[in-house]
């Protein structure tokens, strides 16, 4: 009996004391907004990561073109998003959508940064290099590439 009891103790401690997940309690948020000649570009970022440990959980990047106009550079910024889908959808944790119509375009990624391999990232798409400070993504290295761009950044609480 004693045994049994002691052999209970350990599996209840074991699955008790499991790995814990990291869980995101503050976003960064990121926009900006550009017209010219009556087209626009409203871009959003959303990075969600625990503020305790810095660990960056997920990022979402929304672009949305509105009023475009059909010539040759509008039709090379649709390609130039048509070939980093391409690309980014090769990256395990990355997931895109894209949606393009006469005079407007989207374009969306969604990263989950538990399961994107770092260096794999980096060889891909060299933006990451941006993002990383010490071998992992940085809110803050983020923050300060965005806002370089022309960004405005503020830092939220997630609400359950």
């Amino acid at each position: 009996m004693k045994k049994i009891f002691c052999i209970l103790c350990a599996l209840l401690l074991l699955t008790a004391c499991g790995k814990s997940e990291i869980v995101a309690n503050k976003k960064l948020v990121c926009n900006f907004r550009s017209s010219v000649d009556n087209q626009t570009l409203v871009s959003k970022v959303i990075i969600k990561y625990d503020s305790e440990s810095g660990k960056v959980i997920k990022g979402t990047f929304l672009t949305e073109y509105d009023n475009l106009a059909q010539n040759e550079t509008n039709n090379s910024i649709k390609l130039k998003y048509g070939d980093r889908k391409y690309i980014i959808d090769q990256i395990e944790g990355v997931t895109t959508l894209s949606n393009g119509e006469n005079d407007g375009y989207i374009f969306k990624e969604t990263w989950d940064y538990s399961v994107v391999d770092v260096s794999k990232a980096v060889n891909m798409d060299e933006q990451q290099e941006n993002f990383i400070e010490n071998g992992e993504y940085s809110v803050k290295k983020i923050k300060e590439y965005y806002e370089k761009q022309g960004y405005t950044c503020e830092e939220k609480d997630i609400k359950n």
